[in-house]
C-alpha cells in the first residue's frame, strides 16, 4: 500500500509540475491575447482536466524534464495547440 501512495505523490507532483511549466503560461498567453477557445474560456477546468491526465501518464512526461530539446519541443507543441485559435 505504501508504494501505491509514494507513486502517487510522484505522479501528482510531475503532473503539478508539468501544468506549471508547459501548460499554465500558454493558457495564461491565451486568455492576454483574448483567444476564443476551450482552454482559454475554462481555465480552471482545462488545468484540472490537464493535472488529471498528466497524472495519469507521469512515467511518460519524467524524459520530457531530463532532456532539454524534448522540453522544448513539448513547450512549443503545447503552445501552439493553446494558443492557436483554429
Amino acid at each position: 500500500m505504501e508504494l501505491v501512495i509514494y507513486y502517487f505523490i510522484f505522479a501528482l507532483s510531475i503532473a503539478i509540475a508539468c501544468c506549471i511549466e508547459f501548460f499554465w503560461p500558454a493558457v495564461r498567453e491565451a486568455m492576454t491575447q483574448e483567444v476564443r477557445n476551450e482552454f482559454a474560456e475554462n481555465p480552471k477546468l482545462s488545468c484540472f482536466v490537464w493535472i488529471g491526465i498528466a497524472t495519469l501518464i507521469a512515467p511518460l512526461l519524467v524524459p520530457i524534464y531530463l532532456s532539454s530539446s524534448m522540453s522544448e519541443r513539448f513547450k512549443k507543441t503545447v503552445w501552439n495547440t493553446v494558443v492557436n485559435n483554429d
